[in-house]
């Protein structure tokens, strides 16, 4: 149970679920399971913000073991100084290209083939490597570098189709997460299309 006493429904009947012992080829096995949590907008406002707070708090929970589930806690406030410290190192990241993205498959269960990718961003630091999106996606979210960020994944995505295209692979679809500042500033589609045609990417 988490320290609050805060108990998710849907993580509890998971708990639940895995209490009773199943039955393969006649045996019975008991299994154990561990839960992270993450709350939207809490703890952030985007999915790849939100997976990563999850996995905070997951690796708190498998310490403990045993079905156990842990809330992601960010107790760790930045001062002011660190803030703006990493504010201008992401300034800089962005600029000299440091941000990289990885390309998560979606599975078809059913086909066993894979539907399409998430492109999830990363931050390769020249001297700390890379850098956990948790660390800094949510200062991100808080200044106009969200847009910044959005923009760059948009264009690496389009370029990687690209890359994949040339490879002989057809038909390959890249889900990207937007932001609302990137649809505020009203130039979005106009954004998208550019890369796509820089790119040669089909629609």
């Amino acid at each position: 149970q988490d320290s609050l006493g805060l108990l998710p429904p849907a993580a509890k009947k998971l708990i639940d679920a895995f209490s009773l012992p199943f039955k393969i080829n006649g045996q019975e096995f008991i299994m154990t399971i561990s839960i992270g949590v993450a709350i939207f907008p809490e703890h952030g406002r985007q999915m790849d913000s939100l997976n990563n707070h999850a996995e905070l708090a997951l690796l708190e929970a498998k310490r403990i073991g045993g079905n156990a589930i842990r809330i992601y806690h960010n107790e760790e406030r930045l001062s002011s100084a660190t803030r703006v410290s990493l504010e201008g190192e992401l300034r800089r990241a962005i600029q000299n290209k440091e941000l990289i993205v990885y390309y998560q498959p979606k599975l078809n269960a059913q086909q066993h083939s894979i539907d399409c990718f998430e492109a999830l961003v990363r931050w390769d630091h020249p001297e700390h490597g890379i850098i956990p999106p948790a660390q800094f996606i949510p200062l991100a979210e808080e200044t106009s570098l969200i847009s910044d960020i959005g923009k760059l994944v948009i264009e690496m995505a389009c370029a990687q189709i690209k890359s994949w295209i040339d490879l002989g692979f057809k038909n390959i679809s890249v889900s990207v997460n937007i932001v609302a500042q990137q649809i505020q500033r009203g130039h979005l589609i106009e954004e998208i299309d550019i890369k796509k045609k820089k790119y040669a990417v089909p629609s």
